[in-house]
């Protein structure tokens, strides 16, 4: 009976470390640093799969050698998907903290900045920006950013069209941000930050854009759900995450089911009336283009779509990305 549990045990930890060697495989489109966790679970499982079979060789009934694998698999299997359930927080979200340092770093580099705390969903209170444009009465582009990313990071997207006032906030959890990220917390904010800046008078309720950038495509999609913006602007937009892109990410866990946070783009895409501009890196390991299609299939308003020779990070830096954005934007007013 030991001897079949230590069996067990040894194929058990072969499998789970070779499942954390493709899960890391997959992830590392995200973090290139987890390509090295690739390489050591891959070495790990291989070492545990032969020291298991060569036990299993000296198992005497086969039957019992098949029972034994088949129990090894489904609980590594089991174990891999009580791991993303578990962390899946801190992989969808992964907030950011603002240092003093760059704080202070920010008065110097964007002297019009103005400093904001807005009150948010839930008595939150957001943290943000707000940089005024060089034109009278310049529309106003609220900038939504990718997971992991904290806001004051996105400063210099507002010198690529400096014509227009742009809004920079920290989601709920990131940098000063109070509360916890969610999506629906997310979702609630972006409509609270909407109605406080019109209501302010940071800009009139027909020249209000969203853009938004990975996760945050999915927050700017909302909110043109909910409120009549003049456009959206969405780098490497997706469909829906849980099922979606974190399946892509993580293809052998049932992250339908499992994440709490789904962001089913989708289903309330068909409400939105503005039009959109979705940019689409062909290279994108992270959200592959046709997440993009599937979501823009969806969409109730105009769509152009624009494919660029980019990855899920370099569109971000491509003349052609700006070109195409100030094109859109001004064609809308």
């Amino acid at each position: 009976m030991l001897k079949r549990a230590a069996i067990v045990l040894t194929l058990f930890l072969a499998f789970f470390s070779l499942l954390l060697a493709n899960t890391s495989r997959h992830l590392s489109a995200l973090s290139r640093s987890l390509s090295g966790l690739y390489v050591r679970f891959l070495a790990i499982g291989a070492v545990l799969l032969l020291c298991g079979f060569f036990f299993l060789w000296r198992e005497n009934s086969r039957k019992g050698r098949l029972g034994l694998v088949g129990l090894a698999l489904v609980a590594a299997w089991l174990g891999l998907n009580v791991l993303v359930f578990v962390y899946q927080d801190q992989l969808l979200f992964s907030p950011r903290s603002l240092s003093e340092a760059r704080r202070a770093r920010v008065a110097v580099e964007y002297p019009l900045a103005e400093e904001l705390y807005v009150p948010g969903a839930d008595g939150n209170v957001l943290h943000g920006w707000v940089i005024p444009g060089e034109v009278e009465k310049a529309p106003l582009i609220l900038v939504f950013p990718g997971q992991g990313s904290e806001v004051s990071r996105y400063l210099d997207l507002s010198r690529q069209v400096p014509e227009f006032s742009w809004a920079f906030f920290n989601y709920r959890g990131y940098g000063l941000s109070e509360g916890i990220p969610s999506e629906r917390g997310l979702f609630t904010d972006a409509v609270a930050l909407y109605d406080w800046l019109v209501a302010e008078g940071y800009a009139d309720p027909g020249k209000v854009f969203a853009l938004g950038g990975s996760l945050g495509t999915g927050v700017a999609s909302y909110l043109a759900s909910q409120r009549p913006l003049r456009g959206v602007v969405l780098f490497s937009p997706y469909d829906k995450i849980g099922g979606g892109v974190a399946q892509d990410l993580i293809p052998l866990a049932a992250t339908g089911p499992l994440l709490r946070n789904k962001f089913h783009v989708s289903q309330f895409a068909p409400q939105i009336q503005a039009p959109v501009l979705a940019l689409v890196g062909n290279s994108d390991l992270v959200i592959g283009p046709v997440r993009s299609e599937k979501l823009l299939a969806n969409w109730g308003g105009e769509t152009v779509i624009h494919r660029l020779e980019a990855d899920h990070y370099t569109i971000y830096q491509l003349d052609e990305s700006w070109q195409a954005v100030r094109s859109f934007l001004f064609d809308l007013l």
